[in-house]
């Protein structure tokens, strides 16, 4: 796992703490899922030095399975047409609530998968200044 940390003295980041880490597990668990049985990796990527934008960016890479065509649309929305998780006791709801919960803070989330790269999940994150 390549780890980048953020250089900073204080908080960058406004948003309960608790929640903010269950967004982190959410979104590793499910790496975690995809790379699960194969050779790959997750990498977690931020920016080397913080700039004067407005938001942080923070990108969680797998290189295990990529997100199949038919469920992109409907990755962080509910209800759902296709069953999303790969575990027959999970309703593929976790990034639902990622989405959600990011949404309330003013950051968002996005993801691009491809056979190539794997899966990267990108968070923008509002900046506290």
């Amino acid at each position: 796992t390549v780890i980048q940390k953020l250089n900073a003295d204080n908080p960058i980041i406004y948003a309960p703490s608790k929640q903010l880490e269950q967004v982190f597990f959410v979104i590793l668990q499910n790496a975690i899922d995809a790379i699960l049985n194969q050779k790959g990796k997750i990498s977690i990527f931020t920016e080397d030095e913080i700039s004067q934008d407005s938001q942080v960016e923070i990108k969680i890479n797998n290189t295990g399975s990529t997100i199949s065509k038919e469920i992109q649309d409907e990755l962080f929305s509910f209800p759902k047409k296709h069953k999303l998780s790969t575990k027959d006791n999970r309703l593929g709801l976790g990034l639902v609530w990622v989405n959600s919960f990011l949404r309330t803070y003013g950051a968002e989330i996005s993801f691009v998968t491809d056979d190539v790269t794997g899966t990267t999940f990108t968070l923008k994150l509002p900046r506290v200044f």
